[in-house]
């Protein structure tokens, strides 16, 4: 189910879909000349020791993801698509957000491997 701007109701399952497809395709999409601009503040050489760089460096886990679904503030719409924090906690878009969070850093890090 879906409410859009003017308050209509949408349940057509494709409709949806392709709007959270949408949204999600939006909101990764940079308009960002290149990846330099992002990073010029980043200083590879702050201090972070040994044990903190592993925790950085491990995957998402689907637990990961879980936790953080859940510690939304509940009945409260975080992005502009106007979507609550509710239509996050099904097992469905969990496992959905993992699988997008898993791709996006193995895109990101497979295009900076390319770069060098």
């Amino acid at each position: 189910m879906e409410i859009t701007e003017n308050g209509v109701v949408k349940t057509d399952k494709a409709s949806v879909l392709n709007n959270w497809k949408t949204d999600f395709k939006n909101v990764y999409t940079s308009n960002v000349a290149n990846d330099k601009e992002i990073h010029r503040d980043y200083d590879p050489s702050s201090n972070i020791n040994s044990h903190e760089s592993e925790i950085l460096n491990e995957g998402i886990s689907i637990i990961d993801v879980k936790q953080a679904v859940m510690s939304l503030t509940k009945n409260k719409a975080y992005g502009t698509d106007g979507h609550p924090a509710e239509v996050l906690c099904s097992d469905t878009c969990i496992e959905f957000l993992h699988r997008l969070c898993t791709q996006t850093v193995l895109c990101v890090l497979s295009n900076r491997r390319n770069a060098t």
